[in-house]
């Protein structure tokens, strides 16, 4: 019982979830939960004995039910204390396995979750030769191509099969910044078009797809800009006309 509406309820639900689970829970397992606009839902590991108990001990418990598989996959991430990455084993895919390339902030190359899977790192940031991800969007968009929602269970297991290679193209270094301020606008069309050939210059597949995370303001809502001209143009693929 509670939520945004009630939150005098809330928190007095707070109060009888604590007292009636007991207060040496919390400190293996902080109260994780969400406050819904009618009811507050509590994330809890508890035995049926356990469960009984609670009920037994409040009058605020509304329903309870397993936690839903993507739900749980968060929490379990959240939870986590201490994996030790030197003992995670990534395996390549195949060779005509196909591609994610993506056009960000750049990727760390060397990290063990993504290392094996990476075909191709480059960089068309003006002024920036490194292929590497000072930023950490890059990378972390990389991680999210590579398990989906898969990453709980390979942390499970210390290992996993990719099943697609990924291919980073740095276009920007800093959100906002450098290259990628608002100033250097006209600059984008040129940065994405030079990204997407060296990725296809590197490494020649018809197996792959572009993926660019990124993107900008713009004060004309739905009207073209080059920016998105360029990327018509070069999904359209105009160059082979």
């Amino acid at each position: 019982r509670g939520g945004t509406r009630a939150s005098e309820e809330s928190e007095a639900s707070r109060i009888q979830i604590r007292t009636a689970i007991g207060n040496e829970y919390f400190g293996a397992h902080p109260l994780q939960e969400f406050e819904s606009a009618e009811r507050i839902d509590f994330y809890v590991h508890l035995t049926t004995s356990d469960l009984r108990r609670v009920i037994e001990r409040t009058d605020c418990v509304y329903e309870f039910d397993l936690v839903e598989p993507q739900v749980r996959r968060w929490l379990y991430l959240e939870n986590q204390t201490v994996v030790d990455l030197r003992k995670f084993a990534l395996s390549a895919p195949s060779a005509d396995a196909p591609a994610v390339a993506l056009l960000d902030t750049g990727i760390t190359a060397e990290h063990p979750l993504l290392n094996a899977g990476i075909r191709t790192a480059i960089s068309a940031a003006p002024g920036e030769p490194s292929s590497g991800d000072s930023d950490g969007h890059g990378t972390n968009m990389a991680g999210v191509a590579l398990y989906g929602d898969a990453l709980s269970d390979a942390l499970d297991r210390s290992g996993y099969q990719s099943d697609i290679w990924i291919e980073s193209g740095r276009i920007l270094v800093t959100p906002g910044e450098g290259s990628a301020a608002e100033s250097e606008r006209p600059y984008w069309p040129a940065t994405t078009q030079v990204a997407i050939e060296r990725i296809e210059s590197a490494h020649a597949t018809p197996h792959r797809v572009f993926c660019m995370a990124v993107g900008a303001l713009n004060d004309f809502a739905g009207a073209p800009t080059s920016w998105s001209v360029a990327l018509d143009e070069l999904a359209f693929d105009k160059r082979r006309i």
